[in-house]
């Protein structure tokens, strides 16, 4: 018979600790360096989740640095160790829009940025082969079309190969700005 963990703790929505030691650990990191940060909130309350032995501060719902976690140490580069693992994730995701901005040869994946049903999402394709050939076992939404605008611009940008990056938080949404809507198939 296959031992059951009983959860110590849940440092955010996608995390569990099973051990006391864990916690503790968790506990010892650095708050994450992104004053906005909610990650931590996303947990849920000390009932639901049996968070026990916080201090009063750490009920503020903002995430831990997860540097150092042993499993995602490499994950993001040294400036994005400040933060949680969510706000690593979006600073990072930030950085690379920006940076296909500033120059397309450094980073080729244009950044989709579309607002649905009030929420930002983020997308991203590669512009140097929106239409992608050959790799039909390994593309993005299974390789379905999409039809794209970009604000601004009357072109319509087809992919078969667009990449979900996920929906962007609240607290994050100053990093980004809606750039685009989906068209219907032409």
């Amino acid at each position: 018979m296959t031992q059951q963990l009983k959860p110590t703790g849940h440092p955010s929505l996608n995390s569990t600790v099973f051990s006391d030691e864990q916690w503790t650990e968790w506990q010892a990191h650095d708050l994450c360096a992104e004053e906005k940060c909610l990650s931590a909130a996303e947990a849920g309350g000390e009932e639901e989740y049996g968070r026990t032995g916080l201090h009063p501060k750490d009920k503020l719902i903002r995430g831990r640095v997860w540097y150092k976690n042993g499993s995602a140490d490499e994950s993001f580069g040294p400036i994005y160790r400040k933060y949680c693992f969510t706000c690593a994730f979006w600073h990072n995701q930030a950085s690379k829009d920006r940076n296909h901005i500033e120059d397309p040869s450094l980073y080729p994946f244009v950044g989709v940025v579309t607002e649905e049903d009030g929420v930002l999402v983020h997308n991203c394709f590669n512009e140097n082969t929106p239409i992608a050939t050959g790799r039909g076992d390994f593309l993005g939404y299974g390789g379905r079309a999409f039809y794209i605008q970009f604000d601004g611009v009357d072109e319509i940008v087809v992919t078969n190969n667009l990449w979900h990056q996920g929906t962007i938080p609240e607290w994050l949404r100053y990093l980004f700005k809606k750039n685009a809507s989906f068209r219907p198939s032409q």
